[in-house]
């Protein structure tokens, strides 16, 4: 999301899923396979991480913004999240999660409410939701490396379910790099998971 028109104080913040240990752990991983394929290469994400809205903000409204997602996040129940294979986007190699517009729809049912209570009580700016959650391994890769990549990697088998229970604000200071603000748990009723439990360690491939 392109920084156009703003103020020079705004900083680019990131709401993501908060990722368990175990999840974080099977992602670096399947990043470490995929590397083999393309030694030397720069590509790769350094922490694994789920997004799910992006927006600029003035640093001084962190606290205005953290009140509004605290109470926001209360509504938001406990939910089972399936990774379930490997998609393509836009450049990116990716693990899919599986049902992901439902995941979208859970957390924000409520997108425009959510959007303007934002706008009015933080002044944030170019706030965007990421309607297609996903988990990037590698971007920015070219049409030969995304050629090799599907003949390599498209038809591999990956399974790994986790149970979602809260979300992160980052934020990403002007000289690069990226700071945890603060989390904010879900405490709405726990969907039903699955009987296999959160975390489970299925086949990688």
């Amino acid at each position: 999301m392109p920084a156009v028109n703003l103020p020079e104080n705004y900083l680019q913040y990131a709401l993501m899923l908060k990722l368990p240990p175990s999840t974080v752990q099977r992602v670096k991983a399947v990043q470490d396979e995929f590397a083999a394929f393309f030694p030397g290469e720069s590509f790769f994400i350094k922490y694994p991480h789920m997004s799910l809205m992006s927006c600029f903000m003035d640093p001084v409204f962190e606290e205005r913004f953290c009140l509004r997602m605290e109470k926001y996040a209360e509504g938001i129940p406990v939910q089972s999240v399936l990774l379930s294979g490997f998609e393509f986007l836009t450049k990116a190699f990716c693990i899919k999660v599986e049902k992901g517009d439902a995941l979208f729809d859970s957390v924000f049912r409520n997108r425009g409410f959510l959007r303007s209570r934002l706008r009015m009580e933080a002044q944030v700016l170019k706030p965007e939701f990421l309607s297609h959650p996903h988990i990037t391994i590698a971007g920015r890769l070219t049409a030969e490396q995304l050629r090799k990549a599907g003949e390599g990697w498209q038809s591999r088998r990956f399974s790994h379910e986790f149970a979602a229970d809260g979300m992160v604000l980052i934020r990403y200071p002007k000289d690069k790099g990226s700071m945890m603000v603060r989390e904010f748990g879900f405490k709405g009723k726990d969907c039903e998971l699955r009987s296999d439990a959160p975390g489970i360690q299925a086949s990688l491939f």
